[in-house]
């Protein structure tokens, strides 16, 4: 049997195990990535690209939709993911992004909260 990883983050701490073995604990430091949109309708980077991602946590603190791109340049269209006003977005447990991850938004000064670990 392969062994699968996987991961679950509260408040700073990461429990990352290999199934079928029990799991193990491994300390994260999140860092802000926190921010506002600067130019309306204008691509920005989220979160410069890290192979040592683990995950990251968006939540939409602004009046209006925030796009994210996990692949490329963030649009405000079904190419990518829309975040609603006050909702969240945590990257899966297998499937964090180390690239570049983009974000846009209609209006200038659009505030978002943001965590990477």
């Amino acid at each position: 049997m392969k062994s699968l990883k996987q991961f679950i983050v509260f408040s700073g701490l990461a429990l990352l195990w290999a199934s079928p073995a029990p799991a193990t604990l491994i300390r994260v430091t999140p860092t802000s990535c926190s921010g506002t949109i600067t130019t309306g309708n204008s691509a920005q980077t989220l979160i410069a690209a890290n192979a040592g991602r683990i995950g990251f946590a968006l939540r939409n603190v602004s009046a209006g939709s925030l796009w994210i791109s996990r692949t490329g340049t963030a649009t405000a269209d079904h190419n990518s993911l829309e975040i609603k006003t006050y909702e969240m977005y945590e990257s899966p447990e297998h499937g964090t992004p180390v690239g570049a991850i983009s974000i846009i938004g209609a209006t200038t000064g659009q505030a978002f909260y943001c965590e990477s670990w």
